[in-house]
């Protein structure tokens, strides 16, 4: 249950869809996010409360379309639920301020645990990436207010005022690395509208199916990233062997497997893994820099390592992604 903070939050929140929202159970309780689940008409729901202003509220808007146009097009994701105005989202000014308010079905199962995170498994991954990639070839905003921004238009993209200024050459680095991905093409078969953040935690597996959900991060990005993001966050936060190199190459192989049978990525386009995980580390950074006030060890090391990569041009993998890709068997 909440406490009477929470339940004072909740009944100004409430009418705009039901009134079992005052028996949530809070999830997360963060500086400027809150997540509740509660129950209504026989399911789970998940409500998430942002604070932000209409700028967040018309991106919301955009990322639960998207959501809903790729589940009515057959991808497996958490379903956003409409408030009684029939809003995908809602702009709500409560006594603690402005808040951005959506409402999605919770999926079912839970994170899958190590011991089924496997081939089969990762192939799923990549059989809802390659659909996802598919459709958003043909997605269309509902307006140019109402859509998601393409990478370099988040807000977290701010190097110049979010990294120290004493720390000049990651600055530099920084400007580096964008510039860099600046100059890549950009079509319709290699840049769209995309997850942005498919890892373990944003899946819930059920009966050997998952569910996708999280697309809070959705932007215009390349394919690729998508790619590169769940090869970081599978060996970030799942690789506990002892052979990296065949864990990469066993995972690339079943996620592409699933992948192609949905999409097809111009091999080229692996060269750049390197590259996208030199972005990650940086957007690891300037979420170290933004939003941490009492940094624990463990996130004091992770920002240290990212910074130590980037201005030292160390790969998070040292591997020539299109090079392995291309001489390894059944992988490509």
């Amino acid at each position: 249950m909440v406490d009477k903070m929470d339940n004072s939050f909740l009944s100004q929140i409430a009418p705009l869809y039901s009134s079992n929202m005052l028996e949530s159970k809070q999830i997360l309780d963060g500086e400027i996010s809150r997540i509740y689940s509660y129950r209504d008409g026989g399911r789970t729901l998940i409500l998430r409360a942002v604070q932000g202003d209409l700028k967040l509220f018309r991106r919301t808007l955009a990322e639960a379309d998207f959501v809903l146009y790729l589940i009515n097009h057959g991808v497996s994701a958490s379903k956003p639920i409409p408030s009684k105005n029939g809003k995908l989202a809602e702009h709500v000014i409560t006594d603690i301020g402005q808040f951005v308010v959506a409402v999605f079905e919770k999926a079912e199962g839970q994170v899958a645990s190590l011991d089924k995170w496997n081939p089969n498994l990762w192939e799923k991954i990549g059989v809802e990436m390659g659909r996802m990639h598919r459709l958003t070839k043909n997605y269309k905003p509902p307006s140019e207010e109402v859509r998601r921004p393409h990478w370099y238009q988040a807000d977290i993209m701010d190097p110049d005022n979010l990294i120290p200024k004493n720390q000049s050459y990651l600055r530099e680095k920084a400007q580096i690395i964008i510039q860099t991905l600046q100059k890549l093409p950009q079509d319709k078969d290699s840049y769209g509208l995309i997850h942005s953040d498919l890892n373990r935690g944003n899946l819930f597996l059920k009966d050997k199916k998952i569910t996708i959900f999280d697309f809070e991060d959705c932007e215009y990005h390349w394919f690729v990233n998508d790619i590169a993001i769940a090869l970081y966050f599978a060996v970030e936060d799942s690789f506990n062997g002892s052979d990296i190199k065949s864990y990469v190459l066993d995972f690339l192989k079943s996620l592409l497997k699933g992948y192609n049978s949905e999409n097809r990525l111009d091999p080229v386009w692996f060269e750049h893994i390197a590259l996208f995980h030199q972005l990650r580390e940086l957007l690891t950074l300037l979420y170290f820099y933004r939003d941490t006030k009492k940094p624990n060890e463990d996130q004091v090391a992770l920002s240290n390592r990212c910074r130590i990569n980037l201005e030292n041009d160390r790969p998070f993998l040292p591997y020539n992604f299109a090079h392995l890709i291309r001489t390894s068997k059944n992988i490509y």
